[in-house]
């Protein structure tokens, strides 16, 4: 463990902060020995954190484990770009929205030729598949945060 800590010393790597449940380990749930501890961690360079300065750690729920997973996002927006090409999601297949979305696009758009019907298709298809995906990851956060709050709030 010396020599680990050594490296860490000797590489300069700091130790991000952990946001939310602040532990990501546990043993003896339900028992008078029960334990939680931050064993897991994540470390960057200073230089790193400069470049990444809105990075968040988050400890994530897991039931098959007696460690959690540390999510790691950082704020990539600026940094990504679109790259026009039409991106088909079979998950949309699922989504009774999607068929109705489909049908009515169809519809709409009966007198045009293929071509045209095909970009206006996919036009109207991404937008709906970018407004899926925003719905998505706000259910996403939501039960996160839903989860996050049970974990905080089991012991009390």
């Amino acid at each position: 463990m010396r020599d680990f800590r050594e490296v860490i010393d000797e590489c300069e790597l700091v130790d991000l902060p952990l946001r939310g449940y602040g532990f990501t380990w546990e043993r003896g749930r339900g028992t008078d020995g029960f334990v939680e501890e931050r064993l897991d961690r994540c470390l960057g360079t200073m230089n790193w954190i400069d470049m990444f300065p809105d990075v968040n750690l988050l400890c994530l729920f897991s039931s098959t484990s007696d460690h959690k997973p540390i999510e790691t996002s950082t704020d990539l927006a600026v940094m990504h770009t679109r790259s026009g090409r039409f991106r088909f999601e079979n998950l949309w297949l699922k989504e009774t929205e999607f068929a109705a979305v489909v049908r009515q696009n169809y519809n709409d758009l009966a007198d045009l030729d293929f071509i045209e019907k095909l970009r206006r298709g996919t036009d109207v298809m991404s937008k709906w598949g970018r407004d899926f995906k925003m719905q998505f990851k706000t259910e996403i956060v939501r039960v996160k945060a839903d989860l996050t709050k049970t974990m905080m709030n089991r012991d009390e």
